[in-house]
């Protein structure tokens, strides 16, 4: 018997060759989820895949909880093409500066604990 996850990439793999259902992708998707994923990068990758695929309103659903959940990539939230197909809409682009805000307070909590001296770097600021 075939994993979830395994059917799962399975159902990606058939959409990203052109022989695969969005229905089903998205049937895979879902039994993730109630076979107990709750890893927010976990979702993120979902979201990926669901806005590749024309999925946007679930996607965007799934962006926004692993933000609020403390998953916020905010490079790859800007420079995924994945998510081109999200970037005219207001709630995605919320939740992309939402993201930025979480990442930019990340690293200033980040360099007022040392964080710098510790991997010894001069300046992560300066690099960005």
């Amino acid at each position: 018997k075939m994993t979830t996850f395994a059917k799962l990439y399975d159902e990606e793999v058939a959409m990203l060759e052109g022989t695969g259902s969005v229905a089903a992708l998205e049937a895979a998707t879902e039994a993730v989820i109630a076979g107990g994923l709750r890893d927010p990068e976990g979702f993120f990758h979902l979201a990926l895949h669901l806005a590749h695929f024309g999925r946007e309103d679930r996607a965007v659903e799934f962006l926004a909880d692993v933000v609020d959940r403390g998953y916020f990539p905010y490079d790859t939230f800007t420079r995924n093409p994945w998510l081109d197909p999200l970037r005219h809409r207001t709630d995605f682009l919320e939740i992309v500066r939402k993201a930025e805000h979480r990442h930019q307070e990340a690293l200033a909590a980040f360099i007022q604990a040392g964080g710098e001296a510790l991997l010894g770097v001069e300046s992560v600021v300066a690099e960005r």
